[in-house]
């Protein structure tokens, strides 16, 4: 699903990492380098231990957006949605600019088939300057599959905007405007050869 690349924690380097554990050691409350650890966690599948930090950085300040959404996000990664819901809804009342938590909470809703709510989602994250490929190509093959033909052709050539190597759009877009097929078509065999 589409949450595997932007609205992912940050990936941590290894001085990072290093960084912080060290920071730690000297103060074992630093919220950043909890968080750093954490995602490191998430970052190799050890979402358990991830969970550990996140909830740490929640012990000290309940209402820290991060630990909140990454709380979320290994829940989503773990294909609980329903837990993963409840926390990315309690940081977007915290932080309801969060554009990121809408898009998580799309891919959620997207998970489990409640697709209205899914695109309504899509539409905060993108009012809050959220204009990741993969999202905008889910709410694209949601309105398509929805019969909203304009919303998916503009949410598709969105997606070419920011990557014009992805040939199964353009098969999308040869389907949806029949005048421009050819020229889509010709799109999605060079692309695909390319590939």
């Amino acid at each position: 699903s589409s949450s595997e690349t932007e609205s992912s924690p940050v990936q941590v380097s290894e001085s990072e990492s290093d960084n912080s554990q060290s920071v730690l050691q000297s103060d074992p409350n630093d919220i950043d380098a909890l968080t750093n650890v954490g995602n490191e966690f998430y970052g190799q599948g050890q979402y358990d231990s991830a969970m550990k930090y996140y909830e740490r950085v929640l012990e000290i300040e309940p209402s820290n957006q991060y630990a909140l959404y990454n709380k979320a996000l290994v829940f989503y990664s773990k294909k609980d949605y329903t837990r993963s819901i409840k926390f990315v809804r309690q940081c977007l009342n915290q932080h309801p600019d969060y554009g990121y938590a809408y898009y998580l909470l799309g891919d959620n809703y997207q998970s489990t088939n409640r697709l209205d709510s899914a695109i309504t989602s899509f539409e905060q994250a993108y009012r809050f300057e959220v204009r990741d490929a993969d999202m905008l190509q889910t709410w694209g093959e949601i309105s398509r599959q929805q019969g909203n033909t304009t919303k998916a052709i503009e949410l598709y050539k969105q997606v070419l905007e920011q990557d014009s190597s992805k040939a199964e759009i353009y098969s999308r877009l040869a389907e949806l405007e029949p005048s421009k097929a050819d020229h889509y078509r010709k799109l999605a065999e060079r692309w695909a050869g390319n590939q």
